[in-house]
């Protein structure tokens, strides 16, 4: 829009406050000059504005946005004053101590949970190759052996987190509080372990067998269609620890529905050999 004159007058004029005997002195032409270049290019700009309105509404937006900010210093204000009541600060405290909580659960539940995956997982390569081989035989056998070792490594972590629940927390975090809430929650999840243990291996072998719908139906009931609602009516009835009650179920629920799958598919198997 502007020549590169144009742009360095105005700026030293506007932005720089300089003179325009000081601009003339500086560049080597008249003063009248120096004003002939600026006020072409006022007028430049001048008509860029009348055509697009740029300045005006950037004007109107920084007029809105101090509303927004004045609005949003009022709510602070507000919540400001509504924190201070001792009531309210000791529900935020519980809720922040409850959260830390369920975080050091969430750390220690992973030791069994990523055990039976990866047993599962390495399951898997081996149950694929001798059902495609058609050795039945020796899949049952590599599936029960994987199972039983991923079941006893569950019931172990479920002891020793059940007898040793607070000491475990403490590693954690030294709040008396958060101690008593992580002990309470640990002791509650737990209880999904010997489930899960079993549950992944099944649904493994469902996938080695191309079993793709069981597989898939016991997956969907763990995470996603139980889960969910389950923690909406568990808390409603039973506040945070009803929450915390809510894994085992599902556990139990797809390990139920894998149970009756894993029948089944041995039923069709011994009407097969046969």
């Amino acid at each position: 829009l502007l020549t590169e004159r144009q742009k360095e007058f105005f700026d030293l004029y506007y932005n720089e406050d300089l003179s325009l005997s000081e601009i003339a002195e500086n560049s080597g032409i008249s003063r009248q000059g120096v004003r002939d270049v600026i006020v072409r290019a006022e007028h430049v700009m001048q008509e860029v504005e009348d055509k697009t309105g740029l300045i005006r509404r950037f004007l109107a937006m920084g007029g809105n946005l101090q509303k927004i900010q004045d609005a949003a210093e009022g709510i602070r204000l507000i919540n400001y004053r509504q924190y201070e009541d001792p009531a309210i600060d000791s529900y935020l405290g519980v809720i922040t101590e409850a959260v830390a909580a369920l975080g050091i659960v969430k750390k220690l539940d992973q030791l069994p949970l990523y055990f039976s995956i990866g047993v599962s997982n390495g399951l898997l390569p081996l149950l694929a190759y001798n059902y495609a081989a058609g050795n039945q035989g020796r899949r049952r056998k590599i599936f029960r052996l994987g199972t039983a070792v991923s079941l006893a490594f569950s019931l172990f972590c479920l002891a020793v987190y059940e007898a040793f629940a607070p000491w475990l927390a403490s590693l954690f975090i030294s709040d008396p509080l958060t101690i008593r809430y992580s002990a309470g929650f640990l002791r509650c999840m737990v209880t999904a372990m010997p489930m899960m243990s079993v549950c992944y291996p099944m649904i493994i072998q469902f996938q080695a067998m191309r079993r793709f719908k069981e597989s898939m139906v016991c997956s969907v009931l763990r995470k996603g269609v139980l889960d969910i609602p389950l923690l909406f009516v568990m808390n409603s009835l039973f506040g945070l620890y009803g929450c915390m009650w809510v894994q085992p179920i599902v556990d139990t629920v797809s390990l139920a529905a894998a149970g009756g799958f894993y029948r089944s598919l041995a039923k069709k198997e011994k009407a097969e050999a046969a």
